[in-house]
C-alpha cells in the first residue's frame, strides 16, 4: 500500500494551512490509507489539536536559510523537548509537498515521488518563479479550493485534481444568542488591524463591543470565541481559501472586511460586507453600520447570518469533503502501483 507522508513544518503557532493538513491525515487514516506527518526536526510538535497530531522525524533533509529563519521566527515556546519517531523511508512512499517549499524539497527524496498539495494559489505562483522550481517533479497536484485549481491550471500543471474543504459545522455551529463581541485574527495584515482597530476605539461608535483577537488559541477556543461573537472582521490577504472568515459564517458571525481572493470562493454581498481591498475607511464605517444592526436586532442580519451559515454548511459538508479524500487519493495510489 502506498503510504503519504506530508512534510509540515516545525510551526508553534497555529495555521489553517497546518489544520488542513493534519485533518486530511486523519481522514486518510479513518478511510484506511497509511497516512503521516514528518519533519525535518526531530522535536517538531503541533499542541493546536486535541489529540495532538503525531509527527515523524526525517533525518537529512537540509532546509534552506530562510525557511529555518522562519522557523525561528515562529519561536520555541516548548515545555519539554521530544525526540520524535524516526521514519525509514520506501521507495513506494508518496511525499504530500506543501505549495510553499515546493521549489527545493522534492530535491530531498531521490527516490520517492512527490505530489504538490495547493493551498496558496499566490504562494505556489511565486515560489514557481525560483530556478529550483521543476513542475516535472511532481506526480500530481491537489488544491484545496478554486482559486487555487485555477492557478494550477494557469502554470500548466498536470494531473491536477480538487478536494473541497471540510468546515466542522459542529464545532463551528454558534448560536442566536449573540453577544456584542467584534472578534478578528491578527496575523493577516497586521498594519491594517491596528489601524482599523484604533480608529473603532477612538471613534467610539461601538464602545459596547468588546473587541476580541483571537490569536495563538486551540482550535475549539477558535470556535468557541467566533460562536459568541457577533461580527467577524476578515483580513484575509491573497488566500487560496481563506479559512477563518468561512468558519465564522458557520458559527453565525456576519462577516465584514477582505475576501483575499480565495476568499470570493463563498464570500460576498448575500452573505456579509465585502469590502475593497485596502480600503479602510469603508471598512470602519461598515463595523459601525453592522454593529447599530446587531445592536437593533435588525431582521435582515439575522436572516444573513443564517444564509451564510447554511451557504458554508452545504458546500463544505464533511461527507463531500471525505469522498473526495477517498476518491482522490485513492487514484493517486492505483495510478503509482501501476506505473
Amino acid at each position: 500500500m502506498t503510504r503519504f507522508l506530508f512534510y509540515v513544518p516545525d510551526s508553534r503557532n497555529p495555521t489553517g494551512g497546518l489544520n488542513v493538513i493534519f485533518d486530511l491525515i486523519q481522514t486518510l487514516k479513518t478511510l484506511g490509507f497509511d497516512a503521516e506527518a514528518i519533519c525535518s526536526s526531530p522535536d517538531a510538535s503541533y499542541r493546536y489539536m486535541s489529540p495532538e497530531p503525531s509527527i515523524l522525524y526525517i533525518p537529512g533533509i537540509v532546509e534552506p536559510a530562510s525557511v529555518k529563519q522562519r522557523a525561528m521566527n515562529w519561536g520555541r515556546n516548548i515545555a519539554k523537548v521530544r525526540r520524535n519517531a524516526v521514519a525509514e523511508l520506501r521507495p513506494d512512499d508518496l511525499i504530500v509537498v506543501p505549495e510553499y517549499l515546493s521549489d527545493w524539497l522534492p530535491g530531498m527524496f531521490a527516490k520517492q515521488k512527490c505530489v504538490l498539495l495547493n493551498q496558496g494559489y499566490y504562494v505556489v505562483a511565486n515560489v514557481a518563479t525560483s530556478e529550483m522550481w521543476d513542475p516535472k517533479a511532481f506526480v500530481a497536484t491537489i488544491s484545496m479550493s478554486e482559486a487555487c485549481h485555477q492557478m494550477a491550471e494557469l502554470m500548466g500543471l498536470k494531473r491536477l485534481y480538487r478536494i473541497p474543504l471540510a468546515i466542522n459545522h459542529d464545532e463551528f455551529a454558534g448560536t442566536e444568542q449573540k453577544r456584542n463581541v467584534i472578534a478578528f485574527m491578527p496575523r493577516r495584515r497586521e498594519m491594517d488591524v491596528r489601524i482599523v482597530v484604533k480608529l473603532l476605539k477612538d471613534r467610539g461608535q461601538v464602545g459596547d463591543f468588546e473587541l476580541r483577537p483571537l490569536d495563538k488559541m486551540q482550535h475549539r477556543d477558535v470556535a468557541k470565541a467566533m460562536g459568541e461573537a457577533s461580527i467577524f472582521l476578515s483580513f484575509s490577504e491573497l488566500e487560496g481559501f481563506g479559512l477563518p472568515p468561512a468558519e465564522a459564517m458557520s458559527a453565525g458571525c456576519v462577516v465584514v472586511g477582505y475576501t483575499g481572493v480565495g476568499g470570493k470562493e463563498y464570500f460576498d454581498a448575500e452573505v456579509g460586507f465585502p469590502i475593497e481591498d485596502g480600503n479602510i475607511k469603508d471598512f470602519v464605517l461598515c463595523i459601525e453600520a453592522v454593529a447599530e444592526r446587531c445592536r437593533s436586532g435588525d431582521a435582515g442580519i439575522a436572516a444573513m447570518r443564517r444564509k451564510a451559515s447554511a451557504r458554508i454548511r452545504e458546500r463544505y459538508g464533511r461527507q463531500s469533503h471525505v469522498d473526495q479524500v477517498k476518491r482522490v487519493f485513492g487514484a493517486l495510489s492505483k495510478g503509482l502501483t501501476n506505473e
